[in-house]
């Protein structure tokens, strides 16, 4: 897996597993949007979680969408915990369920 960040120029963060098509353009396979949510705890900190990206897409298993480079506003690795849960998350052979990303 190649996991990495993009930042897209309508204000969506993504996580995906990306490759670079021979003709430019970035194949994003399981893409997910990060995303904000309240705090667990009064006080506390935001928490991140993934939502699907695209939102109303039909899912499907290992999706795969083509997305052309000047839609992205930059590219980047995520934190290790981003990736982490992120493999979590799409490896068939984790049986965990949480797909919330405490920070």
């Amino acid at each position: 897996m190649n996991i990495n960040g993009m930042k897209l120029v309508t204000g969506e963060d993504i996580i995906a597993d990306v490759a670079l098509h021979q003709d430019g353009r970035f194949l994003v396979k399981n893409a997910v949007e990060l995303t904000l949510a309240p705090a667990r705890v009064a006080g506390g900190p935001p928490t991140m979680g993934f939502t699907p990206f695209p939102p109303y897409a039909a899912q499907k298993k290992d999706p795969i969408i083509a997305i052309e480079p000047l839609h992205v506003v930059y590219y980047y690795s995520p934190d290790e915990d981003i990736v982490k849960n992120y493999e979590d998350m799409f490896n068939s052979a984790s049986t965990q369920t949480n797909q919330i990303i405490t920070g």
